[in-house]
């Protein structure tokens, strides 16, 4: 697996339910990467779509992950924290 760095910015509050919008920045080996995140959270639960794919995950405190699988069945993982500066953390990529 591939691993890159990801950084978000938000483009809202963070209530603890909500839905949300992201901008990820992502450093994929010294080449940035932008997406979009829009997700919705209920009890934890977060689900939603990153540049159209459904993802999945959880949020827990301050930290986050979620995953999807592409149409070609290939599996991406995001994992990090949120603060009052954005999301940070690493994603793998396949």
């Amino acid at each position: 697996m591939r691993t890159a760095i990801l950084i978000g910015f938000l483009l809202g509050a963070l209530p603890a339910q909500a839905e949300q919008t992201w901008l990820l920045q992502v450093d994929r080996w010294g080449t940035q990467t932008a997406m979009t995140l829009h997700f919705d959270v209920q009890d934890g639960q977060l689900i939603g779509r990153l540049d159209g794919e459904r993802v999945q995950g959880r949020i827990s405190g301050n930290r986050i992950a979620f995953s999807l699988t592409d149409q070609d069945g290939k599996r991406y993982a995001y994992q990090g924290s949120v603060d009052a500066q954005g999301m940070h953390g690493r994603a793998d990529f396949p």
